[in-house]
């Protein structure tokens, strides 16, 4: 490649007219990730919102007096993109610019390619929905220019908003910005010169070969050929292989362990004192008494003739979700029961393992039979109970103290208050990654031992002798005996890895990321919205700006929230 480009260097015509200008922020709206690519564009993954908006805050390298937007194709995207639409497209409704925070008005638009009826100037006209639009010409770039009214003076901060509001997901996928100082350039999809590299190229004597060579090489055909099949296996993921697993059940070869008499046992006996060697009758499948009002057919059901098991699974689990004649009522209790739990800290049985004479009475039975009830309802959708239980009143209460009430239920029983419960240690995790950006929502897949994965903690191995040192810190059991519920301790070793654990930092580093770009004020209030939910307090904000005017860092004051109790509580 560098004999290719030395050749370029002796050969090249006239510089672009367009210098590509990389963000120093990028945001969505959405949850969409916009990373820098080599070439100077963002490549959008993540979430594709149904209406997005992208907001890029760059520094004028020189007088500008143009914008470019690139709209580039990519493989990771429907047909190649440039769109993240399932079919390709995208469909851009509004532009905005402003520069050291005055607007620059938009006063022509042209493109490479516009779809039919839905042409550039929609992208600055009046109407909020209008939009450009490409189709057909999926799997390819494309690019407008957007003249500005005045010139825009060197070393601006120029904010760029685009807008998607005409189609749900029509979003542009690989974006890039380019401005130029040429009145009224030609709308061209060409390679532009990124800021650095025209400095390099213009310099006499010695050209910054190295500042150059990165560039070059994503206008270099045979290194686009290679990019384009490693981003291809990038996007495929890592092959499947197949391994051998020791898998217990009926109707398999047995895997001989270290084991006495048969691979299964084919039928069981009654024992007379427990002795094996002094069986009784053989054992039939059934079901408790006390929890049937029907015959044992009603659930018990007959293999097909193809199967390798007698189905004495399905004909349990239809026993234990009949809620006319079976187990359903209790297992809907139960569940229930562990869903208040979960949220609560306290389930409405507080012994959530023993439901029978020796377990707890429940402090509100009714409201326990008609949750249950309500479970059964909706089909046993466990997300419509989470749904019901976080909106309802008593999880919406406030978490002040009564005195009166205090000394007449302690404990809260009754729930006359709302009890501050700490997050479990893999939402804490998880809240950390989710509020820096940092979250990898991908769905399924392989886990992993690796401690700073950016997937949710689901994702984590258990393994006894590795064990997650944050995991652990807060509480979080290990895996490999059952437990009735989870211990909440607070020990100085929580408060430490807050301050000093390098994902923490990292998570800091990367929510500063986030907020950069806004004023002290707006970067404060923002801070607060995405780590804690609300809006500072006057004397917050005060205190907060104070920190930031005095010296203090962005990464540190992210890391105070970070920090803060409220951030790992539930009040």
């Amino acid at each position: 490649m560098r004999e290719r480009l030395l050749k370029w260097l002796v050969t090249r015509e006239t510089l672009s007219t367009w210098t590509v200008v990389v963000p120093n922020s990028a945001k969505s709206t959405r949850k969409t990730i916009l990373t820098p690519q080599a070439d100077g564009s963002l490549l959008a993954t993540g979430e594709n919102g149904p209406k997005d908006v992208y907001t890029f805050t760059l520094k004028a390298p020189a007088l500008a007096r143009a914008l470019r937007l690139e709209a580039m194709a990519h493989p990771s995207m429907p047909r190649g993109g440039p769109g993240r639409a399932s079919n390709g497209n995208f469909a851009l409704s509004d532009v905005k610019v402003t520069a050291d925070g005055k607007a620059v008005k938009l006063i022509a638009a042209r493109a490479t390619f516009e779809q039919k009826g839905l042409p550039v100037a929609a992208a600055i006209d009046a109407d909020p929905v209008s939009a450009w639009a490409v189709d057909p010409q999926f799997g390819k770039d494309h690019a407008a220019v957007f003249d500005f009214d005045q010139a825009v003076p060197s070393g601006s901060t120029v904010v760029v908003t685009l807008r998607f509001n005409n189609n749900a997901g029509h979003n542009i996928g690989r974006p890039r910005l380019s401005l130029s100082s040429q009145v009224s350039p030609p709308a061209t999809a060409d390679d532009g010169i990124p800021a650095d590299v025209r400095k390099a190229l213009s310099v006499k004597g010695e050209v910054d070969e190295a500042v150059v060579l990165r560039w070059f090489r994503t206008r270099d055909a045979q290194w686009r050929t290679i990019d384009t099949k490693v981003e291809a296996l990038r996007t495929k993921g890592p092959e499947v292989g197949k391994i051998k697993a020791l898998i217990c059940s009926e109707g398999l070869p047995a895997i001989r362990l270290h084991s006495q008499g048969g691979d299964f046992l084919e039928l069981t006996h009654f024992l007379n004192r427990g002795d094996p060697n002094q069986k009784g009758e053989v054992a039939q499948p059934g079901f408790a008494s006390v929890l049937m009002r029907a015959e044992e057919s009603r659930w018990k059901e007959l293999p097909p003739a193809s199967s390798r098991t007698p189905y004495a699974r399905r004909s349990l689990a239809n026993w234990l979700t009949d809620a006319e004649s079976g187990a359903g009522h209790l297992l809907a209790r139960v569940i229930v029961n562990r869903l208040w739990y979960h949220h609560f800290g306290r389930g409405l049985v507080t012994t959530t393992s023993d439901f029978g004479l020796q377990g707890e009475r429940p402090t509100h039975p009714e409201l326990l039979d008609w949750l249950a009830g309500e479970l059964i309802r909706s089909g046993w959708s466990l997300k419509h109970m989470h749904r019901l239980i976080v909106t309802s009143d008593s999880y919406c209460q406030g978490t002040a103290t009564d005195a009166k009430n205090q000394a007449i239920d302690p404990d809260n029983k009754l729930l006359w208050r709302r009890t501050p419960r700490r997050l479990e240690a893999e939402s804490i995790r998880d809240t950390l990654l989710a509020v820096s950006g940092g979250l990898d929502r991908t769905m399924g897949g392989p886990g992993t031992l690796k401690a700073d994965m950016p997937r949710r903690s689901l994702y984590f191995f258990q393994k006894r002798s590795q064990m997650n040192p944050m995991m652990m810190i807060f509480d979080a059991p290990d895996g490999t005996v059952g437990i009735e519920g989870r211990t909440t301790t607070t020990i100085a070793p929580q408060a430490l890895l807050l301050m000093n654990n390098p994902q923490v930092r990292k998570a800091a580093r990367d929510l500063a990321g986030r907020l950069g770009g806004l004023s002290q004020s707006d970067t404060v209030k923002t801070g607060y919205g995405v780590a804690l939910g609300r809006s500072p307090t006057s004397e917050e904000l005060s205190d907060s700006v104070s920190f930031l005017k005095e010296g203090g860092t962005l990464v540190d004051w992210c890391q105070v929230l970070l920090g803060l109790n409220e951030f790992v509580y539930v009040d």
